[in-house]
């Protein structure tokens, strides 16, 4: 039993449940002092296994998680997120929820024989952007690469799973935080709160697709990283040519009829067509503040009124494996309820396999 690999894995669902290691005392009703819970993280002291199987009830996992392998490292994140409301322990339990999924997926991945990373082949040359006219070419770029034409996207999450990506939702309540991307270990992953519209989910992945792929001069202020970053989302949700195809020529007006149509068929909110719009040349920079400061007054920024977008955008490909891997048998049923977090009886609903 290795102390050290143990103490890290309670530290992990400790971190996840967003608990202090005084919470956790009192979780378990002091069966051991916080002195003690202390040590076990740190690889010094070994728990008994009634103390272990204590602390799995108190954090919500099963026993075999304190003994699954976790060796890999969170980096090069960067949030997206909507205002500083978001405390540093609410983000340290959102990274540490990604890791454990993360992980979970890459072993099952490693399982199947289905183990996959994100490699964009286009010239890093390409990738060097200073100014919002240079994406355009750029997304041209990727969609011709990744052969995806110019059309809508039913499903920007299934797209980047089909890259390599490691997509992870997460289920935050509020708006303290859209989403983030960065590195665990090797591979490149990509997480989005799940209780946002679905609009704002399609943006916030593409945006943080555009952290991952896009290189910036060193003296862009990060603000100006995030607009360019933002315009990337814009401009891969809705390619240029296609875009002025369904909007059309430049206008002096808007119509909330017209921008909800095409809210359903980009799979975007009218916000961001409108402001793909000004990018475009299609409307005045006053026709944009004029609609920005009419919804604003009919608060509208949140929940714009009209049709909603029924997209679904959720990752699919863990339990698409999953299933698989339990249907031919490469996944034990006691296996597959420890990668899922689910009972065995709950297993064999999911798989729903014929009698």
């Amino acid at each position: 039993m290795n102390k050290v690999f143990i103490g890290e894995k309670i530290k992990t669902a400790r971190k996840m449940s967003g608990l202090s290691m005084d919470n956790l005392v009192a979780r378990i009703d002091n069966l051991v002092s916080k002195n003690a819970i202390s040590k076990y993280e740190k690889g010094v002291m070994v728990p008994s296994s009634s103390i272990l199987n204590a602390l799995a009830k108190a954090l919500d996992v099963k026993i075999d998680y304190f003994f699954t392998p976790s060796n890999l490292t969170f980096s090069q994140i960067e949030y997206r997120k909507k205002n500083s409301k978001v405390t540093k322990k609410e983000l340290t339990k959102i990274e540490y929820v990604i890791k454990d999924r993360v992980e979970k997926l890459l072993e099952l991945e490693k399982i199947m024989g289905e183990s996959s990373n994100f490699l964009l082949p286009i010239d890093s040359k390409d990738l060097n952007i200073k100014k919002g006219e240079e994406i355009e070419s750029l997304v041209e770029k990727i969609r011709k690469v990744w052969n995806i034409g110019v059309d809508p996207i039913i499903s920007v999450v299934e797209l980047l799973e089909d890259q390599g990506i490691k997509l992870v939702d997460v289920d935050i309540e509020g708006d303290a935080f859209d989403g983030l991307s960065g590195k665990i270990g090797d591979f490149t992953v990509i997480a989005f709160n799940k209780n946002m519209p679905v609009d704002r989910k399609r943006l916030t992945v593409l945006h943080e697709l555009g952290h991952l792929v896009l290189q910036f001069p060193e003296d862009l202020s990060s603000k100006e990283i995030e607009k360019l970053c933002h315009r990337f989302a814009k401009a891969f949700l809705m390619p240029r040519e296609v875009f002025v195809r369904e909007f059309g020529g430049r206008r002096r007006v808007l119509s909330f009829e017209e921008l909800e149509a095409l809210k359903i068929y980009f799979g975007a909110s009218m916000q961001a067509i409108v402001y793909r719009a000004f990018e475009l040349g299609l409307i005045s920079e006053g026709l944009k503040n004029k609609f920005f400061k009419y919804i604003s007054q009919k608060g509208w920024r949140e929940e714009e009124p009209g049709k909603k977008c029924h997209i679904v955008e959720e990752p699919t490909r863990f339990l698409s494996l999953l299933r698989r891997g339990v249907s031919e048998e490469k996944i034990t049923r006691n296996k597959a309820a420890a990668l899922s977090g689910k009972s065995e009886e709950e297993i064999l609903n999911f798989i729903n396999l014929i009698p």
